[in-house]
């Protein structure tokens, strides 16, 4: 048995639990896209405080580290922009009965 994503069911949850997590997320990405700036204003001040010769001790750490918190920001968002995809993805690597995937 395999389950189409036509096929598959849509489930909009509209309850209280659902609301706040998807406010977060929603949150998440946008402090991710600022975070983006902020990273390309760090690096290019860097790169300017190198070329006049006082380069920073601190920039490509910080830029560093706001790289990992913008992946992790942007994951829950753009794992909820899949819908309902990983899930099919997960039910089709499953064997059927006759012990084979699909």
């Amino acid at each position: 048995m395999s389950i189409e994503p036509e096929e598959a069911p849509e489930v909009r949850e509209q309850g209280f639990f659902f609301k706040l997590v998807g406010g977060i997320s929603r949150w998440g990405a946008y402090l991710g896209g600022v975070t983006l700036i902020v990273i390309t204003a760090i690096v290019t001040y860097d790169v300017f405080a190198r070329f006049l010769g006082h380069p920073t001790d601190w920039a490509t750490e910080v830029a560093g580290y706001m790289v990992i918190g913008v992946a992790v920001l942007g994951a829950a968002d753009a794992a909820g922009r899949a819908g309902g995809r990983a899930c099919v993805l997960q039910v089709l690597a499953l064997p059927d009965a006759r012990g084979s995937p699909g």
